[in-house]
C-alpha cells in the first residue's frame, strides 16, 4: 500500500492512513474501526499500531533469528534468495545499506559458489545475486546425465534378458519352417527338402544335431 499511495500516486500523508485502513477486510477491518476513532494516525503511526496488532514482537524476533541463522544448505540459489527476501522484512535494522545486504547474502550461500562470488567484483546486491543464480545454472548445465554414464558400459540385465529371448525366439521359429526352404534347417545343407533329410527330425542323425544345437544354445 506504501509503494501505490506514496510512490505510485503521490497521495498525501494524511489521506494513506485512511485509504489503506479502508482496503482492509475481515477481523482486521473490525480492528481498525475501533482504532480509528481512539485517534488521528499519521502514516507512520498507522504503520506502528497495525505491526503491533498483526506481527507481534515475540514473532518479529523469531524471524529475525531465523533470518541471522538462515544459510543455503539443501535449498537451491533461487530458494535461498527468496528466503532471504522474505525475512530480510522483519530486520531491515540488520542490512542498513546495500552493501550490508550483499554481504549477508553471500555469507548464507554455500562455499562453492560464495568463495566464488568473494573473489569476483559484484558491487550490488543484484548483481552478486544474479551471478549466484548464474553460477548455479552453469553447474546444473554441465553435471553429467544419468543416461551417459550408461554409453559404453555393459549391457543392462533387461537387455540381456531380451537378447537371450531373441536368441530362443529364433530356435523356435526355424523349428516351425515349412518343408521346403533354401537351407535345410537341421542339418545347415541346401537345397533339402525336410522329410527327405538325413537329419531331418525323424532320424538318429536328426536326433543328434538337435541335441548338439541345444547344447550349444545352453552353452
Amino acid at each position: 500500500m506504501e509503494k501505490i499511495l506514496k510512490e505510485g500516486i503521490q497521495c498525501p500523508d494524511e489521506g494513506m492512513a485512511r485509504i489503506s485502513g479502508f482496503m482492509l477486510e475481515g477481523d482486521s477491518w473490525k480492528w481498525w474501526k475501533v482504532e480509528k476513532t481512539r485517534r488521528r494516525h499519521t502514516w507512520d503511526q498507522f504503520k506502528v499500531v497495525f505491526t503491533t496488532e498483526y506481527c507481534p514482537l515475540a514473532y518479529r524476533e523469531a524471524r529475525r533469528r531465523e533470518f541471522e541463522e538462515l544459510q543455503q544448505g539443501n535449498m537451491t540459489v533461487s530458494e535461498y534468495e527468496r528466503k532471504f527476501r522474505e525475512l530480510s522484512e522483519f530486520c531491515m535494522h540488520m542490512i542498513p545499506d546495500d552493501h550490508t545486504k550483499k554481504v549477508r547474502f553471500i555469507d548464507g550461500l554455500n562455499e562453492n559458489i560464495a568463495l566464488t562470488l568473494t573473489g569476483s567484483v559484484h558491487p550490488t546486491y543484484q548483481s552478486a545475486r544474479d551471478a549466484a543464480l548464474e553460477l548455479e545454472r552453469q553447474v546444473e548445465m554441465h553435471k553429467p546425465s544419468r543416461r551417459r554414464s550408461f554409453e559404453g558400459g555393459a549391457p543392462s540385465q533387461g537387455a540381456s534378458r531380451k537378447s537371450h529371448s531373441s536368441a530362443h525366439r529364433v530356435v523356435v521359429d526355424r523349428a516351425h519352417e515349412t518343408d521346403f526352404s533354401g537351407e535345410a534347417v537341421i542339418c545347415g545343407q541346401p537345397n533339402h527338402i525336410r522329410r527327405e533329410c538325413p537329419y531331418g527330425s525323424g532320424s538318429v542323425l536328426g536326433a543328434g544335431r538337435r541335441a548338439q544345437h541345444i547344447s550349444e544354445f545352453q552353452g
